[in-house]
């Protein structure tokens, strides 16, 4: 089946979400209401450690049918790292105050691939923004400091959470900008943007870093160990940051 994809998705991704996607439509049917690609592969952004992000949006979910994809998304999810969210249509609302960092990104970095935009009209209140916010970073906080803790700096589970966390943190620093009252900037280059603004400097090695590691999926140990503590660092002061977010901003 062809695809809306921006041209510079990897033919071997296109390939594999074609291939999903057939299975999805016939396993739901007339269930699946739309298919939204979001985040970097939105963007043709993809990295070598980058996530494919798919959302099926469906009237109903039936056990039955998403039985009926689970061997084409295990193959798609090995070959390129597809991740898929099954959500209700009835349930985008709650999901969106929920979880509104992730879905204010899912907001700016979106393509439809089947029927109709369910985002089309959609808003998220800025008080659900800025306390998800700030859960983000706290959690993250938390997840970083157990890493460390418990394993080698150039061990293969500490260089994917480390990956991971890039996303993560290139996400809260683009929502951070835009409460603050910035314009809207991509991920990367709002992370630098606020790196810069909390030390100037200071974080540009590790910045590097995890582009390089995103880059090639893996980085020596020294600068694993060196990339940690200062992402631990930069997290920890936009935590802070989002925390002097005022009472009376919350409510604007």
């Amino acid at each position: 089946m062809a695809l809306n994809l921006p041209s510079d998705v990897p033919e071997n991704v296109t390939r594999f979400l074609a291939d999903f996607l057939q299975s999805a439509q016939r396993a739901f049917g007339e269930d699946l209401s739309s298919v939204v690609l979001f985040g970097s592969a939105a963007e043709g952004k993809l990295r070598k450690s980058s996530d494919v992000n798919l959302m099926l949006v469906l009237r109903r979910y039936d056990p039955a049918s998403a039985e009926k994809v689970r061997t084409q998304l295990a193959t798609a999810e090995a070959a390129i790292l597809l991740r898929v969210m099954f959500l209700c249509q009835d349930e985008l609302p709650a999901a969106s105050e929920a979880f509104a960092q992730k879905f204010s990104d899912v907001l700016r970095r979106h393509v439809v691939l089947l029927g109709p935009d369910p985002f089309a009209g959609v808003s998220i209140s800025r008080v659900a923004q800025v306390r998800r916010l700030r859960q983000v970073l706290l959690n993250l906080l938390l997840r970083l400091r157990d890493m460390h803790a418990r394993h080698e700096s150039g061990s293969p589970v500490v260089l994917r959470m480390l990956a991971d966390s890039t996303g993560a943190v290139r996400t809260s620093a683009a929502s951070l900008l835009l409460l603050q009252g910035h314009e809207v900037l991509q991920p990367k280059q709002a992370l630098k943007q606020v790196a810069d603004e909390l030390a100037p400097s200071k974080f540009a090695a590790m910045l590097d870093k995890l582009s390089l590691l995103q880059e090639s999926g893996t980085l020596p140990e020294a600068d694993a160990e060196s990339g940690m503590v200062a992402l631990m660092e930069l997290v920890a002061a936009m935590y802070k940051r989002s925390s002097q977010l005022s009472e009376s901003q919350l409510t604007k």
